[in-house]
C-alpha cells in the first residue's frame, strides 16, 4: 500500500513540476519582425554598458518605437541576459510612466545584425552615435599606421636628443657649449 501511495505522490509531484516548467517557458513566436515591432510599445537599439544581477544599463542608440528616452537607461531583466558591449534590438515594457523599464527572455530581443539594419522602420530615430564599432576588415589599418608613425617619431626625437648630448668634436674631446658650466 505504501508503494502505491509513494508512486501516486511522485506522479503528482512530476505533474506539478511539469506545469511550473511549462508556465516559465516561452511560447514560440511566429510573428515577423515587422509584426513584433508593430505590436510592442517601446523598441530600441542599444548597447549594454553594465549589467549586474537583474538590471542592465543600456546606452540607447536608436528608437524604433516609443517615447524619447535618456541616453543611459536601466532595464530590469526577467530571465534575460545580454553581453556588455554588444549591440541589440531590445523590446521594452513599462507598466506606467515613471515605472521601471523591463524586458524578458521571452521578448524577441536580438543581437544586432545587418539584417536588422535593413529592416529598420522608416520612423526610426537615431538617438546617439553607437559606442561599439567592430574593427573588422581593414578598419584597423589607420589606427596601426598612426601608432607606428607616433612610435617612429618618438624614436627619432630620442635619437637626435641622445646624439646631441653625446656628440664629441673631431679631437675626441667633449663638445663645449658656451654658457654651460658643465661642458668643457
Amino acid at each position: 500500500m505504501i508503494r502505491w501511495g509513494s508512486l501516486a505522490l511522485g506522479a503528482c509531484l512530476l505533474l506539478v513540476l511539469a506545469a511550473a516548467a511549462s508556465a516559465l517557458s516561452c511560447r514560440q513566436d511566429e510573428r515577423t519582425l515587422d509584426e513584433q515591432v508593430a505590436q510592442e510599445r517601446i523598441v530600441i537599439v542599444g548597447t549594454p554598458v553594465a549589467q549586474r544581477r537583474d538590471v542592465a544599463t543600456f546606452r540607447v542608440e536608436e528608437r524604433w518605437k516609443g517615447p524619447v528616452l535618456p541616453q543611459l537607461l536601466d532595464v530590469q531583466l526577467f530571465w534575460a541576459g545580454f553581453h556588455v558591449g554588444s549591440r541589440y534590438l531590445v523590446f521594452l515594457h513599462q507598466a506606467e510612466p515613471g515605472e521601471p523599464f523591463t524586458t524578458s527572455g521571452c521578448d524577441p530581443n536580438q543581437l544586432w545584425s545587418e539584417d536588422l539594419a535593413a529592416a529598420r522602420p522608416i520612423g526610426a530615430t537615431l538617438m546617439y552615435e553607437p559606442v561599439v564599432r567592430e574593427l573588422g576588415g581593414r578598419q584597423w589599418v589607420p589606427l596601426a599606421a598612426a601608432v607606428g608613425l607616433l612610435a617612429a617619431g618618438a624614436a627619432s626625437a630620442w635619437g637626435v636628443i641622445a646624439g646631441l648630448r653625446r656628440r664629441e668634436n673631431r679631437n675626441g674631446l667633449p663638445r663645449v657649449v658656451p654658457g654651460d658650466p658643465g661642458s668643457g
